[in-house]
């Protein structure tokens, strides 16, 4: 749903109106009107485009271009203060082929790189580790903020660029310390850009979001889009090297961070009094000294959907820490895989924060230095609903949960099997101190949670680890296998509203056993037969299945049709064509009970 609403948002931006041109390389008038006479700096198209009769797109071909050069300046400023200000129903597109390609209006944002760089002397050295980009001394003259957007709202677009080399190393008093890819400034104002298609790579702050800084305050909103972006590499100081928001609700969707630090807190995202939904991103191999090596949230509550955090790494909460009485995040469909903590909580840290809650979430490989390598909790009490725990470790207690106070989580329809601590796999390491409420869940070594149909039998994983035999990796299978003690043995009545599909996509609950009666798994992964061609999971491979396949035939995900269910080769190759219907026809008319 999401998905569509933002789709029919950009279609909303596509109205008719004047466009303007913009190629460093076109020879002709420097007027804007075509290619031939396009503007050769982005900063002409844009003042051309404030006087204008709103809508109006610009279209920039490929190239470099810089916020200080314009044409009575083509050489530059050299103001560090300059920035490309993004102006309220102007649509800038980049990625076209431009002046003297074939066809000018082709547009591919990868082959037809369109840069806006803050590096205004071009003689940024190159860096390996983020760290660097904080004292890098050939940055000292880019820009504070390449990007910056204020008083605008949706329909305000910034599309398919490459934004890099802004290095926000100024004032706070002027507001120079923070957002060195884009500043998002809702200072009195409102500021809801719509960002898509844009990578930010190589920025950095002094303080706060390195590649962007959303910011709300006093009477202005800050509730930027952001959808397909990429933020790769980007420093801070303090907080958020890849992003930092200070209140606002932002969406943030099919977004990519990875290998972005903060020398403070967030290594990729930080969240202060901030709330945004955050839905079909990955968080890897970001990293922070202090918390939250993918997500600090900071009196936040997040929804975060259909994410994954991996290898992410922190002093304390390697994928998320969440702390301050209103942080409440709510995250459903997550997976955190292979994340450290030096300390507390390989994968989330919840420190004296709000009620977290989790649903179809899986802890797989994540490690602590000293307690919680899945999940620590500091007198704090999340839910968690149908959550699978398994090959973390705590170099102290609790592989699984470390409970510190008078923390009491409240754990229904879910599995901890195979986390390990300093004792070794029993009951204590899989959850350790508090006061746990455990029900309807598969705990190994299971003695003193004697709460409601709680089991202690082996939950038969798939492959627990994967092929690698290592935790914390993409292989790690802890899906169910048939006869699992765990299918069909959870409780209907504690899955969130809203929630209707396990993380793979498939329905929560149905008829895993195939005795006419549809109750919940433990666990995140609800079993079915769907491996087999049962695609309508009525334990049958029939008619109506191959109805169903006869629907997805070969497509792929880019497919209208393509559906994911149907992809049941070995491996799985994101086509459904022969190979899958060899395996359909092989258990064809077979009765799966």
């Amino acid at each position: 749903m999401l998905t569509m609403v933002l789709f029919v948002i950009g279609m909303a931006h596509s109205a008719t109106g004047k466009i303007i041109y913009v190629d460093a390389d076109a020879t002709g008038a420097n007027s804007g009107t075509s290619w031939a006479d396009a503007y050769k700096y982005l900063q002409d198209a844009l003042a051309d485009a404030n006087s204008s009769p709103k809508p109006v797109e610009i279209r920039v071909a490929q190239g470099i271009y810089t916020p200080d050069e314009d044409t009575l300046y083509p050489d530059g400023t050299g103001d560090r203060t300059a920035t490309f200000q993004l102006i309220n129903g102007v649509t800038i597109k980049g990625g076209y082929a431009g002046f003297g390609a074939p066809d000018p209006n082709v547009r591919d944002i990868e082959l037809y790189k369109t840069t806006l760089s803050g590096d205004l002397n071009g003689n940024d050295a190159m860096v390996v580790d983020p760290c660097e980009l904080l004292d890098e001394p050939s940055r000292d003259e880019n820009n504070y903020h390449v990007v910056t957007a204020s008083d605008c709202d949706i329909n305000t677009v910034l599309d398919g660029f490459t934004v890099t080399a802004g290095n926000a190393n100024g004032s706070p008093d002027d507001e120079c310390d923070r957002g060195g890819g884009m500043f998002n400034n809702g200072h009195d104002n409102p500021c809801s850009p719509t960002v898509t298609g844009c990578m930010f790579i190589g920025n950095s702050a002094a303080q706060y979001g390195g590649g962007m800084f959303n910011y709300e305050h006093g009477d202005g909103e800050c509730n930027p889009i952001l959808t397909n972006c990429r933020f790769i590499r980007n420093a801070s100081s303090f907080e958020g090297g890849a992003m930092s928001s200070w209140g606002g609700h932002s969406m943030v969707t099919n977004c990519t961070f990875g290998g972005n630090y903060s020398h403070g807190v967030g290594g990729a995202m930080g969240n202060s009094g901030s709330n945004p939904t955050v839905s079909n991103c990955t968080f890897s191999d970001n990293s922070t000294n202090g918390g939250g090596g993918g997500m600090l949230n900071y009196y936040s509550s997040p929804l975060v959907i259909d994410s994954i955090f991996r290898a992410n790494s922190a002093d304390g909460g390697g994928g998320m820490y969440n702390v301050g009485a209103y942080s409440s995040p709510t995250l459903t469909n997550c997976r955190f895989i292979g994340n450290t903590a030096n300390n507390d909580g390989g994968a989330i840290h919840n420190d004296y924060s709000g009620t977290a809650t989790l649903t179809n979430c899986s802890f797989s490989g994540n490690s602590a230095g000293d307690g919680g390598g899945g999940i620590y909790n500091v007198r704090n009490s999340p839910m968690l609903t149908n959550c699978t725990f398994s090959g973390n470790s705590a170099q102290n207690n609790g592989g699984g949960l470390y409970n510190y106070g008078v923390s009491r989580p409240r754990l229904t329809n879910c599995i901890l099997w195979g986390n390990n601590d300093s004792g070794g796999m029993d009951e204590s390491a899989q959850i350790f101190g508090g006061t746990p409420v455990v029900n309807y869940s598969c705990i190994q070594g299971l003695k003193a949670f004697m709460g409601d149909d709680n089991i202690g039998d082996n939950p038969l994983f798939v492959d627990a680890d994967g092929a690698d035999d290592i935790p914390g990796t993409v292989d790690d299978n802890p899906r169910l296998m048939k006869g699992s003690p765990c299918i069909d043995n959870g409780n209907n009545a504690v899955i969130p509203v809203g929630v209707e599909a396990d993380l793979d996509g498939h329905p929560r609950i149905i008829d895993g056993d195939c005795n006419d009666t549809d109750i919940v798994d433990m666990g995140t992964y609800e079993f079915n037969y769907a491996y087999m061609g049962d695609f309508d999971y009525n334990c049958q491979v029939d008619f109506g299945d191959f109805a169903i396949l006869a629907l997805a035939w070969l497509t792929e995900p880019k497919d209208s049709q393509w559906n994911p269910t149907c992809d049941i080769s070995i491996p799985a190759d994101n086509s459904v064509d022969m190979l899958d219907l060899h395996v359909f026809v092989e258990n064809w008319l077979a009765n799966v009970e």
